[in-house]
């Protein structure tokens, strides 16, 4: 999957294969073509923080440089685009796989820096509201859930009637 963005006015690509997860700019890539990934950063290698499939990346609007990788088992990651991945980046152990819970990095030099864990099975899509309050998120377990991004709470969901929901979109437009 390729995922584009505009950050700081340059372009972005974020692309996963498997369980690893990459960004770059898109304008240096091109005007470097025939070469290997040129500039890229390089998150989750070898599976060092979740060995389960990326299912999505969703940037945080702002501009900040903040994204969310989420994985077919139920995790969410938050990492931050210009930090390297120093540090210890294990979280603790879900202790409930059907609750969900927050777990923030043990260490500030860490990338990732934060886990969610939302669900049990995947978690087939997310995307952030236009101005980055609300975060939904829908899986393969029916369910479609919007939390409040930056109190890190559940305000509300749904389940599907015919079983898992596939992707989920904000509207932009005001509805005034």
């Amino acid at each position: 999957m390729i995922h584009f963005l505009f950050l700081n006015c340059l372009r972005q690509i974020s692309y996963f294969l498997s369980a690893v997860v990459y960004s770059m700019s898109l304008e240096q890539q091109l005007q470097d073509s025939g070469k290997k990934l040129v500039g890229a950063q390089h998150y989750n290698k070898d599976g060092s923080v979740n060995n389960s499939r990326c299912t999505c990346i969703s940037w945080m609007p702002g501009g900040d440089g903040a994204f969310v990788v989420a994985h077919a088992d139920g995790n969410m990651y938050v990492y931050e685009k210009g930090k390297e991945g120093a540090g210890d980046s294990s979280f603790p152990v879900v202790k409930d796989p059907t609750q969900f819970s927050i777990a923030h990095a043990r260490h500030s030099k860490s990338n990732p820096i934060t886990r969610w864990h939302t669900c049990q099975g995947s978690i087939n899509g997310i995307g952030f509201s236009s101005d980055g309050t609300h975060l939904a998120t829908v899986g393969r377990d029916g369910y479609l859930r919007v939390f409040d991004y930056s109190k890190e709470e559940l305000i509300c969901g749904g389940k599907s009637y015919y079983g898992a929901i596939l992707c989920c979109a904000w509207r932009y437009a005001s509805l005034a």
